[in-house]
């Protein structure tokens, strides 16, 4: 089994293999053309040849000469490829063969042949599809150098337009097979096979079809109705019957120019026309010469010609510009893969098979072709000495020769840019191959399969650029436009400042949740809500793209309802499962319970304080105070999970005792604190004043029962107001609570105009008709929440707190309001930005959840700072992104691409067999053409 030699420096990538190999048409083998071989038999040749196309891990092979084609396309197929067949007439008994990898893994692979066109030389017009093939391109009308080798006019005719214009010097039956592959990974291949004809003598008409295939692809490619493939590499492999110092390998590889004067000598020859072409035009003319007739082909004619007449045939000029490629930066010609890569090989492979410069110091250099040249002499051709073709790819008992060939297109709009080379297979060594082949063992065939791996760089189609489309589209939607949304929202830059990032109701979905619907929808709703909280908090975090400009929060507060409603579960394992979930969604997050003072953010982590809310322990019994029955195990697993640490000033501290209602000092300069947070149990002071409770008014006793059924958020504001009344200067403080609290008749609002101008958040819901919304109070008969606190508990609470803002949840929607003229003790501490002093801004923080009935879910920033020696703060509340919104920007863009595809496939299953004479009408000259 032979290898693949990589070439030097070979950069990394992906790779695609193509193969091209002369099979042997099993209708073409002659005892007396391979005498003593072992390998003639079918059965035998059909072993050697499957084993052959299983050695190699190939992605595209070419392959001519190809009868049994049940049997090698089942062959094929099993190893999952898939194949394009052509004969080009009906009968032939062989033909070509296009295959490609189909299934897709680490290989390259392909998804069918789009484009497919079948070059019939016999009938090509060559002149008409170079014009095709350059359109707007004039090309000159070359001097009729070829005078001398012309027939009388009288010999032919000059009537016959349809035979003038193919140029053809003998009918050979021979064709081309040309596909583009598009790829399973994006873009594609434009593949082109060929066999041309052999004999010898005619070397014009050899050329002739050479030129035809070089137009037919670039119109190919050309084709404005192919135009996604315009621009994808373009391979040409096959049996060109031709060797490398032959015309046909000269005028390919761009030496026509160079070696003019040998070219017009090696087809001045043959510049004849075979009777066959006469025959078919019902013609009969005196000037026919006798030559011997062919054999070893089932293709073989009684071989008579005549000579040409004028204008009958290609001008050498005309067959120079046929192979000329017109781009922008100069004239191209195609590229051998062998032969240019020959020098670039990690190994030497000079004295195994290639043809090289040091032929006269060489004995192989007079090797004979021929089994019958017995004194075989050095070349002397120029052509000969400089080619690094492979010594042979024929190598039978009776001929040695060097037929087979791998070119490359430059890539369209440039001269000399090629697919990159990174390795070619290596050929069998000369002890192997002789005394010839076919042998079993050894190869099937006659010829020896070439390859070459090229660095698998395809160039975009419309279905690629779709793809990339799509990638960009679900990038926005999904990251960018979180990143942008955090990264847009921001306060005034504070050096040395302390950011709170405030966030409230998560309410992460659990098995209770949407119960009684349909399995499908309880899925989609936890995948879809869990993504988006993903989403949002790695924007939050600065992990997402285009966040990197994102402000860091030293502290998060969460505001409660961290999952939906947790306080039902009676199972502990359960619970501590949905409470894992939040958990990773909100990583990084290092709940604080037992430390005296807050640190800013660490790197991979940030503290994070626990409000309750309603959904995690549920309100209190309105009796007594205590959790009810149905959530007093779930309120207990939170509170030992979450609950802070506090001492007997309910100031965070190490100690083992647990509270809801804490105190956090925060030092924004220095180590003396600054502001404040304070943590209350709204829940407590919703149990204080349930709905149906009388005010308290000047009744003393009623407001004592109230804080005896709420005793430590009781005792904990009582002792806040004890503190306000009696320093003369104490921190700024700042009060979370999971319920708001109630509004005065004069602030039943949630706009504040001057501010809302800065910040643009409004609230969605405007069920109270009241300019900018509100929130009413209410609540349900089973007690599971209430809408507002009480206003007796709030006037309480906001006159010992004396906060100079309130933070609050539960609502879900946004809603800033303005408590008045409630901090008299407290003014000259310091007050919120924008704000009078006097005065408590209320912040109901929007949830930051999907699922909670508001189209743009929100968050808040709080920025706590010292400005001109006394404390203050600043907040914004901020805005997520709309996800039906986004979603629906899926939809058009879903329908435009199912068209497009749908299109596209019609069109190409459609237009999957194209043939050159279906795309061109034009008048069959060859009898045996297929109808």
């Amino acid at each position: 089994m032979r290898e693949w030699v990589p070439v030097r420096d070979a950069p990394a990538g992906k790779r695609l293999r193509v193969v091209s190999w002369n099979m042997l048409a099993q209708s073409l083998v002659r005892r007396e053309l391979f005498p003593g071989s072992d390998c003639l038999k079918n059965k035998d040749r059909l072993a050697g040849i499957e084993a052959e196309l299983a050695a190699y891990d190939w992605d595209i092979g070419c392959f001519q000469e190809v009868d049994c084609i049940r049997e090698h396309g089942s062959a094929l197929q099993k190893r999952g490829y898939s194949y394009v067949y052509e004969r080009g007439y009906d009968n032939k008994q062989h033909g070509l063969m296009i295959a490609w990898r189909e299934r897709e893994g680490e290989r390259p692979s392909f998804e069918y042949a789009r484009y497919k066109r079948v070059v019939y030389y016999d009938d090509a017009r060559p002149l008409e599809i170079q014009a095709r093939a350059n359109p707007g391109h004039v090309f000159s009308e070359p001097a009729d150098e070829d005078n001398e080798h012309y027939a009388p006019d009288s010999a032919v005719g000059s009537e016959d337009a349809a035979h003038s214009a193919t140029c053809v010097s003998r009918l050979t039956r021979n064709i081309a097979l040309i596909v583009a592959l598009p790829s399973n990974e994006g873009g594609g291949v434009i593949v082109a096979t060929t066999h041309l004809f052999w004999h010898p003598k005619f070397a014009y008409e050899r050329v002739r079809q050479a030129a035809i295939l070089v137009q037919e692809i670039e119109a190919f490619r050309n084709d404005p109705e192919h135009a996604e493939v315009a621009a994808w590499p373009v391979v040409l492999a096959g049996d060109l019957n031709d060797q490398p110092h032959s015309p046909t390998y000269t005028l390919l590889t761009g030496q026509g120019r160079r070696y003019e004067s040998e070219l017009r000598d090696a087809l001045s020859s043959s510049r004849i026309v075979h009777t066959s072409v006469d025959e078919v035009r019902g013609m009969r003319t005196a000037n026919y010469a006798h030559t011997m007739t062919e054999t070893g082909d089932e293709d073989r004619v009684l071989g008579r010609f005549r000579p040409s007449a004028r204008n009958e045939l290609l001008t050498l000029g005309q067959i120079q510009s046929m192979f000329e490629l017109h781009a922008s930066n100069g004239v191209g010609h195609l590229q051998s893969v062998y032969g240019a890569a020959h020098p670039l090989l990690v190994t030497d492979e000079s004295g195994t098979y290639f043809r090289v410069r040091r032929w006269l110091t060489q004995d192989r250099g007079k090797r004979a072709e021929r089994y019958d040249d017995e004194d075989p002499q050095a070349p002397t051709d120029p052509r000969q000495l400089e080619s690094a073709e492979p010594m042979w790819t024929m190598y039978s008992q009776l001929f040695h020769l060097t037929l087979d060939y791998i070119l490359l297109f430059p890539y369209r709009g440039t001269a000399s840019t090629f697919p990159r080379i990174t390795a070619l297979l290596r050929l069998h060594p000369e002890s192997v191959l002789a005394p010839g082949v076919p042998r079993k063992g050894v190869c099937s065939s006659d010829h020896v399969m070439l390859g070459v791996e090229l660095l698998c760089v395809l160039a975009p189609r419309p279905v690629q650029i779709a793809r990339v489309l799509w990638c960009a589209l679900i990038l926005y939607i999904e990251r960018l436009t979180f990143a942008w949304s955090v990264a847009t929202c921001r306060l005034p830059a504070s050096p040395g400042a302390f950011r709170v990032l405030v966030v409230s109701d998560p309410q992460v979905v659990g098995r209770a949740t949407y119960a009684d619907a349909p399995w499908l929808l309880q899925q989609a709703a936890h995948f879809f809500s869990d993504q988006y909280l993903r989403k949002a908090w790695r924007a939050l975090r600065g992990r997402a793209i285009g966040a990197l400009a994102a402000p860091a929060a030293d502290l998060v507060v969460l505001l409660g309802d961290l999952t939906d409603r947790g306080r039902w579960y009676t199972s502990e394992a359960a619970w501590r499962t949905l409470q894992q979930r939040w958990h990773r969604l909100l990583d990084g997050t290092a709940i604080v319970r037992g430390v005296r003072t807050i640190e800013r953010r660490r790197d991979g982590q940030v503290p994070a304080l626990v409000v309750p809310g309603n959904h995690d322990i549920g309100l209190p019994d309105a009796k007594d105070g205590r959790p009810m029955a149905q959530n007093a195990a779930a309120a207990a697993w939170f509170r030992e999970a979450y609950a802070p640490h506090v001492d007997d000033a309910y100031t965070l501290a190490n100690t083992t005792r647990a509270s809801w209602n804490a105190r956090i000092p925060i030092a924004v300069h220095g180590s003396t604190p600054t502001h404040e947070l304070v943590l209350v149990n709204a829940l407590e002071l919703v149990s204080m004043q349930p709905l149906d409770s009388p005010p308290f008014g000047t009744d003393g006793e009623r407001l004592a029962a109230a804080k005896a059924r709420a005793p430590q958020t009781a005792a904990m504001i009582d002792r806040l107001g004890e503190e306000a009344r009696g320093a003369a200067r104490r921190p700024l403080r700042v009060l979370f609570s999971h319920v708001p609290l109630a509004r005065d008749a004069g602030e039943h609002s949630c706009d504040v105009p001057w501010h809302t101008r800065i910040h643009g958040v409004r609230r969605e819901s405007h069920r109270a008709r009241v300019p900018g919304g509100d929130i009413l109070q209410g609540g349900d008969a089973e007690h599971t929440y209430q809408n507002l606190v009480q206003p007796d508990v709030s006037a309480w609470v906001l006159r010992a707190v004396q906060p100079a803002a309130v933070f609050s949840g539960d609502d879900h929607d946004h809603c800033e309001t303005v408590h008045r003229a409630w901090r008299t003790q407290t003014a000259q501490h310091g007050a919120a930005r924008g704000f009078a002093p006097d005065d408590v801004p209320e912040l109901t923080v929007k949830s930051v959840s999907m699922l909670e009935g508001v189209r743009r879910p929100g968050y808040a920033w709080l920025q706590l700072e010292v400005r001109d020696g006394a404390p203050s703060l600043d907040y914004t509340p901020c805005l997520l992104p709309d996800q039906v919104r986004l979603w629906l920007v899926y939809v058009p863009c879903f329908f435009a691409t199912l068209w497009y595809v749908v299109r596209r496939c019609s069109a190409a299953r459609g237009a999957l067999l194209p043939s050159h004479t279906e795309e061109i009408p034009m008048e069959p000259l060859s009898p045996w053409r297929r109808a």
